[in-house]
């Protein structure tokens, strides 16, 4: 896989149809230079590789922190696509590292199925995908450098419809579970429609978040009613 992706980038000056940006950033803050090399998608029969690109980033501050360089092979929000018929996978991973060492490091990779059809007067399509995500970040707490972890499982299903190109509905379901190392545990849901009829569309969202597990700085239920007659005031208010 590494071997063919080295295969794809241009050596000796040739883009050879991949493509390039560039761009420059001066602020008070600092500067930021980022390259972005997209590279072309790879089809041999069943197989299919898309959405590829690498990013390379150097960050220059101007308020004494020291100098940072980012590399990604694509990102969280555009990851590669990897389809084989109907099965299909994607990912991404990025690190980025400063004179005293790695400051960032994530990945996440899923692998799931798409469906699609077309019966004339309907079309549309199905994906389901599962995958996980891991962020390794160093954060300054108290003038100390604390690294902190954050491990995540995702299930997303997605869908879509269209009725003779007038009536369009998008279906997202996304759950996930998310553990940091500081012993917090919580589960996120979040369901998305979009419906377009003609020249009106509307969309209507809820997320719901619960946590499941917390640290030993999180109140306790002892904390939170620490004298008998406040958990009878409270059973009394039910009753």
């Amino acid at each position: 896989f590494v071997n063919k992706l080295k295969d794809l980038i241009p050596s000796g000056g040739s883009a050879g149809g991949v493509g390039f940006s560039f761009d420059l950033q001066v602020l008070p803050s600092g500067i930021t230079a980022e390259l972005t090399i997209g590279l072309p998608n790879v089809t041999v029969g069943v197989f299919s590789l898309q959405n590829m690109a690498f990013i390379m980033r150097l960050t220059i501050p101007f308020d004494g922190r020291p100098f940072s360089a980012y590399f990604a092979f694509c990102t969280r929000e555009n990851p590669f696509r990897l389809t084989v018929m109907v099965f299909a996978g994607g990912g991404f991973f990025g690190i980025e590292i400063n004179p005293s060492g790695v400051i960032m490091l994530e990945a996440a990779f899923e692998f799931g199925g798409n469906f699609a059809f077309d019966i004339g007067i309907a079309s549309g399509g199905a994906s389901v995908m599962a995958g996980v995500y891991y962020k390794l970040e160093t954060k300054t707490v108290d003038g100390k450098d604390v690294k902190q972890s954050t491990l995540e499982a995702y299930f997303r299903l997605s869908g879509n419809l269209s009725i003779l190109g007038l009536i369009h509905v998008t279906l997202t379901f996304e759950l996930k579970l998310t553990w940091q190392d500081n012993g917090k545990l919580w589960g996120t849901a979040t369901i998305e429609v979009e419906i377009e009829i003609l020249f009106f569309s509307f969309s209507v969202g809820v997320t719901v978040e619960r946590q499941l597990k917390g640290s030993d700085s999180d109140p306790t239920f002892k904390d939170m009613l620490p004298m008998p007659a406040m958990w009878t005031e409270y059973c009394n208010s039910f009753a």
